[in-house]
């Protein structure tokens, strides 16, 4: 015998973009999102960070956990991704933006629970995050 209950701890992101960087840069937002930070960002911070992974759909949930490792340990919230190098699954990454006084929302990870990146018949890159809250 078996049950399926419904889990509150964990929110879904959907993202589509015309290409890696953009959809990178969307899941950042959507991640922004659920984060919900107190007040507008002070001051103007930058991140360069390197991130090897084994497919793109790791790279991303890489990126994305990176990022917030800096939002957990000191309150930074970007507004602007730039993926300045990629070579098969590796990246280079330029994060811009700012510290923050807190956030509504506590995410503990972007999963890699349910993941695919894809193109549609369109070039169109889309994802589906499970993000841990």
């Amino acid at each position: 015998m078996y049950r399926v209950e419904q889990h509150t701890a964990d929110v879904r992101l959907r993202v589509s973009a015309a290409s890696f960087e953009d959809l990178v840069g969307e899941a950042v937002a959507g991640l922004n999102a659920v984060l919900a930070p107190l007040g507008d960002p002070i001051g103007s911070i930058e991140r360069r960070f390197r991130v090897e992974s084994s497919a793109e759909a790791t790279l991303l949930v890489d990126i994305l956990n990176e990022l917030l490792w800096h939002t957990h340990a000191h309150n930074e919230v970007f507004g602007s991704v730039h993926i300045t190098r990629l070579d098969d699954f590796r990246a280079e990454i330029l994060a811009e933006g700012g510290v923050v006084a807190g956030f509504e929302r506590d995410v503990k990870a972007v999963t890699y629970h349910d993941l695919a990146v894809s193109r549609g018949p369109d070039g169109t890159w889309q994802t589906t995050l499970v993000v841990d809250v």
